[in-house]
């Protein structure tokens, strides 16, 4: 479970806020904040967000606080399609 903090930067960040503002993704605003130890994991696999019904900057948003790299113009199944990629990798 994520702390209350960590809980209301992903939140922002989602939903496209403060991350695409600052042009950061959610491990470096969590970093800069003080929320991020060595070691530990950008994401928690348990809580990773549902793709279906996301707008494009959700998705957008989603993939950066990810790590995903997404091309320019890349349409909403694209983008699921990498984050989808990226998750399988990582759960590997």
């Amino acid at each position: 479970m994520a702390c209350v903090n960590c809980r209301k930067i992903r939140s922002a960040i989602l939903h496209g806020k403060m991350a695409e503002a600052a042009g950061l993704t959610v491990g470096v605003l969590r970093e800069k904040v003080g929320l991020l130890t060595a070691g530990e994991p950008l994401v928690d696999a348990t809580e990773l967000p549902s793709l279906s019904g996301k707008t494009k900057a959700e998705l957008l948003a989603i993939a950066s606080a990810e790590g995903v790299e997404v091309e320019d113009g890349a349409t909403n199944a694209e983008i699921v399609t990498a984050i989808e990629a990226k998750r399988e990798l990582v759960a590997a």
